[in-house]
């Protein structure tokens, strides 16, 4: 259960930051909010958050107690990083003529590879020894935070992902980070 809600928690808000949840608001207002954009997003989200716990799974058993952990500092590192980067909208696959559940579902799912949710899964599932839970529970916030993005007000959306919330949050994170990594290493 502490996998699935850190990983919830970790994956919400980091992908509140995240292009995903900017693409899927362009997408779905694109197709007017068709349910089929919602299940395009479960679909995508959800794969991604398999493979996570797969990798995680095949991971695992071959780490040392203090490996798992450095995998965790590692993850939130890589997440604090991406959040001092400027973040550009991604492209709104305007080209796609595959309708709104294919869409939706291959671009979220091509987008999601390499993004830090999936990382902090792996991460979390590794460290906690439960990819299963942490794969829920990070599908779980990405969804969340994917749904909850597009539906703000703008000014409200510019707030929580200004560049403030942005560096204070990379910040906390590698704070974290460190604090796991110097730990696992017995040098703190």
């Amino acid at each position: 259960m502490d996998a699935l809600l850190l990983s919830l928690f970790l994956c919400a808000w980091t992908e509140i930051f995240g292009k995903q949840p900017l693409l899927f608001g362009a997408i779905e207002g694109r197709f007017a909010g068709a349910w089929q954009t919602r299940l395009g997003l479960v679909a995508a989200i959800g794969a991604n958050a398999a493979i996570a716990a797969w990798v995680a799974g095949l991971l695992g058993p071959a780490l040392t107690p203090e490996a798992r952990r450095l995998l965790l500092a590692l993850a939130l590192l890589f997440a604090a990083v991406t959040m001092w980067w400027r973040l550009r909208k991604p492209d709104i696959l305007e080209g796609w003529s595959l309708g709104p559940f294919a869409t939706v579902c291959l671009g979220l799912f091509i987008l999601g590879f390499g993004e830090s949710w999936t990382f902090l899964i792996i991460g979390i599932a590794v460290a906690f020894a439960d990819p299963w839970m942490a794969a829920v529970g990070g599908a779980l916030g990405t969804m969340a935070a994917c749904a909850l993005v597009p539906v703000l007000p703008e000014t409200s959306v510019s707030q929580i992902r200004g560049p403030l919330s942005r560096r204070v949050t990379a910040a906390l994170y590698g704070v974290t980070a460190f604090s796991i990594a110097m730990a696992s290493l017995r040098l703190l």
